[in-house]
């Protein structure tokens, strides 16, 4: 007895670690519910086998009669077998509705279910692919490989993949060594030795493909029992896909822009993030282009939001065009569109596709007869480190695009890191003047105004200048743009006309016909009250309207027409030059 059960225990050690080599490690947690079983039937079989030989000692013609038990015991072995298999398949089954039921949303179910074929059978590959709605359509096939590296690729549908071969002919096993046919050199072509697979369908038909590729082990294949399971499997599939179609068409509406079609921020990080995901599994990282459309303002404060919107339209159908299906596009808000390019492992890749897309926004857009030409300047950045995250890499894309529009727009630029020094500067020195413009530190300079043929100054103009506490006197080329961003634009041309109208008044005295000139921006137009701030300054400082000279920038002329214009009438009304 003890020699037996000895021998069995062995067997058993030996049969789990040739299992664990040939198909995996997992398969060590076989071995305790192995020995729970073997034990018991060795030492059942032992004592009948003991006692049989006793048996046959007293009586040897009696032999004959052992031949029943042994034959039921046999069948019962192989009864118990295979209601052990069906009950592993259906725990299997089980654990697989559970977890399509905990799985929120298209993507998470259908990696779910392809990590779950993948443990069912115990392969390397699982693969889905969902049929277009006819042939001129695009397949999407979903692949999950070995070290749990997840592939979406949207691809034109051809006739001669695994894919369309099973959704063709149905239900297909090809184990390892055995010929398939056309689907064999296929399968070869994608890189699969043996596979299982079966359709995906409902009451309206066949959409679908599930393929389970490459069973772990040296000698292992797929078998029929496989094929059977898998095609229960494939019944769990069909009805969680389509739940989780009616799941994406809400995710459609959350995820997209309702306008152009396009992604919005929330898809664009998400899918950002993947790819950083991705990128410290496989080398090469993702590059964010953001795409600003220059001047975008002027097209909707001229022709209406209803043909800038339509404008937007067109330039994303312009995207689409210069990109290929499986980077993403999405639009950020505004005329502001951003892309990720995935796997990008040489710069010069992601500078080419921008070079593309400023050449493609240069072409003229057509939008209800009338032709519209607009440059967009584009930011790119190139992940390079593991620590990244999405909105690091936005913020740098946006920092590059700034830096296009700074040097002349229409064009791209490479985030540097110089470049992050530069905007951190940027905005301390926009603080700086918001406290000196709270503090009236900024003071008003004079430029004579000389008439040439008479040879007298006839005016002047008022010139704001700022005298920074530790970088001196600074151009109006760089803070007046600041001061524009941060809208405190309005509050300091507000003071600047204050001093100006006073100060010309007490010269208005001794020069009656002394006029004096100051600028005025696009913003303070745009100010509702505007014009009534003016005639109180000119009442309270007792300047003539008309030596008051109101200087306005070509930007002001076209930003907002309809206000500007209300605008300059009520100021010409009041005698303003």
């Amino acid at each position: 007895m003890a020699a037996t059960l000895s021998q069995a225990v062995i067997a058993c050690i030996w049969i789990v670690a040739v299992m664990a080599i040939t198909e995996g490690p997992e398969q060590l947690r076989r071995l305790p519910r192995l020995l729970g079983f073997v034990i018991p039937a060795t030492v059942f079989d032992t004592a009948v086998g003991l006692a049989g030989l006793r048996f046959l000692e007293q009586d040897p013609a009696a032999a004959v009669l052992l031949i029943v038990p042994v034959a039921a015991l046999l069948i019962a072995y192989r009864a118990y077998i295979r209601e052990r298999q069906r009950h592993d398949h259906l725990r299997l089954l089980y654990e697989s509705s559970h977890a399509f039921h905990h799985a929120h949303g298209f993507d998470a179910t259908v990696t779910t279910l392809l990590r779950r074929a993948r443990e069912m059978l115990r392969a390397d590959i699982a693969q889905l692919t969902l049929l277009p709605a006819d042939s001129e359509g695009m397949a999407l096939r979903f692949c999950l490989g070995p070290g749990d590296i997840a592939e979406l690729v949207e691809e034109k549908w051809t006739p001669d993949n695994v894919a369309t071969e099973v959704a063709a002919s149905g239900s297909r096993l090809v184990p390892r060594g055995r010929a398939g046919g056309g689907l064999t050199a296929r399968m070869a072509a994608e890189g699969m030795r043996d596979a299982v697979a079966v359709t995906i369908g409902s009451e309206g038909g066949v959409y679908g493909a599930l393929l389970v590729a490459n069973r772990r082990g040296d000698v292992a294949t797929f078998g029929g029992d496989d094929l059977a399971l898998l095609e229960a499997f494939a019944g769990q599939v069909g009805v969680s896909i389509n739940n989780g179609r009616l799941e994406a068409e809400l995710q459609q509406l959350a995820f997209h822009d309702s306008l152009t079609g396009l992604g919005n921020r929330a898809l664009l990080s998400m899918r950002l993030e993947s790819a950083l995901r991705r990128r410290r599994a496989a080398g090469a990282g993702p590059a964010v282009l953001i795409i600003d459309l220059d001047d975008f303002k002027t097209v909707n404060d001229s022709l209406g939001h209803s043909t800038g919107d339509r404008l937007l339209v067109a330039v994303a159908d312009r995207l689409r065009g210069v990109l290929r299906p499986s980077d993403t596009i999405a639009r950020l808000g505004g005329d502001e569109f951003a892309v990720v390019l995935e796997e990008i492992d040489d710069p010069a890749t992601a500078t080419d596709v921008a070079d593309r897309l400023v050449e493609a926004m240069r072409e003229t857009f057509v939008l209800d007869g009338t032709l519209m030409r607009i440059h967009a300047s584009t930011g790119i950045v190139i992940a390079t480190s593991e620590d990244e995250s999405s909105d690091v890499l936005l913020s740098r894309a946006d920092v590059a695009m700034y830096r296009a529009k700074a040097r002349g727009k229409g064009c791209w630029e490479l985030f540097e890191p110089t470049m992050q020094a530069a905007v951190q500067e940027r905005h301390r020195l926009k603080l700086y003047l918001q406290r000196a413009v709270d503090r009236g530190s900024l003071f008003v300079q004079y430029q004579p105004i000389v008439d040439l043929e008479r040879e007298e100054m006839v005016g002047v103009e008022a010139l704001v200048r700022w005298e920074h506490p530790t970088r001196g006197l600074i151009s109006p080329d760089e803070f007046i743009p600041l001061a524009e961003e941060s809208g405190l634009i309005v509050q300091l041309g507000r003071e600047v006309l204050e001093q100006a109208c006073r100060e010309a008044a007490a010269w208005q005295r001794i020069l009656p016909e002394f006029a004096i000139s100051v600028n005025v921006s696009a913003r303070q137009l745009q100010e509702p009250g505007f014009a009534g701030e003016v005639s109180q300054l000119l009442r309270r400082s007792g300047l003539s309207p008309a030596r008051l000279i109101l200087e306005i920038t070509e930007r002001a002329m076209v930003s907002d027409e309809d206000t500007t214009r209300e605008a300059l009438a009520r100021l010409r009304d009041l005698g303003v030059r």
